[in-house]
């Protein structure tokens, strides 16, 4: 009776979760150290969000909520993220726009990262966009260029599909990394097309930890009434 107590205990604690997830079809996560602030301004405007993101300015979602989790940390803040009507993003999954290409392959002002990335695209006409950009970091990292310039490129390439209407990019990601798979959505003008509210807040992160502390103090009481006291010396 009093091992079965314990166990409605437990599964009492972990039937409440700290946070209650959305399960709305389209829905997307943001996961950030710090607190976004209550207007986010736009890539046209001169939003980049950080020089190391690989594909450029932007702001950038996750299908999956434990994956913004790890991008918050422990004491960050996941936002739950969706589309306003009629934005339009680019997958890039398809191979690179005409338009893009014909800036490599024409500019005057390339050196030799210019010409290695024009290299890459004359032997891989079919590319994928995302490829386009992993070979760019690729090449920009053996020339050692600044992160800085990498995204200037990167800036280039998504104003060229601005122009023909797009809101931002899509692809699939943890291809890349080997993880686990997941819709990454890319706005970059996010204060126009995306509705965002917060999901979790630091009380919600302390009340997680109440509630881990509750379940290991429940374990080991199971523990103890299920394991001999012979046993019980040596753990």
């Amino acid at each position: 009776a009093r091992l079965s107590k314990y166990q409605k205990q437990l599964e009492a604690i972990k039937a409440k979760p700290a946070t209650v997830l959305s399960t709305k079809e389209g829905i997307q996560f943001h996961g950030t150290s710090k607190q976004l602030p209550k207007k986010l301004e736009d890539v046209e405007l001169g939003y980049t969000g950080s020089e190391q993101n690989i594909y450029g300015s932007g702001f950038y979602t996750t299908s999956k909520h434990n994956i913004a989790k790890g991008y918050a940390k422990e004491n960050g803040f996941i936002y739950e993220v969706s589309e306003k009507k009629g934005i339009k993003l680019f997958n890039m999954d398809n191979k690179v726009p005409d338009n893009i290409k014909k800036e490599i392959f024409s500019s005057p002002d390339w050196d030799e990262f210019g010409q290695e990335l024009a290299g890459f695209l004359e032997q891989n006409p079919k590319t994928s966009l995302l490829k386009l950009h992993d070979e760019a970091r690729t090449i920009g990292n053996e020339l050692r260029y600044p992160a800085y310039e990498i995204q200037d490129v990167f800036y280039g390439w998504s104003v060229k599909l601005m122009e023909q209407g797009y809101d931002g990019y899509k692809h699939i990601g943890g291809i890349l990394s080997k993880g686990e798979k997941h819709n990454v959505k890319i706005y970059w003008n996010p204060s126009r097309a995306l509705t965002i509210k917060p999901l979790s807040k630091k009380g919600d992160i302390a009340k997680q930890k109440r509630i881990l502390k509750q379940e290991e103090k429940i374990n080991k009481q199971i523990l103890k009434l299920t394991t001999p006291k012979d046993e019980l010396a040596s753990i």
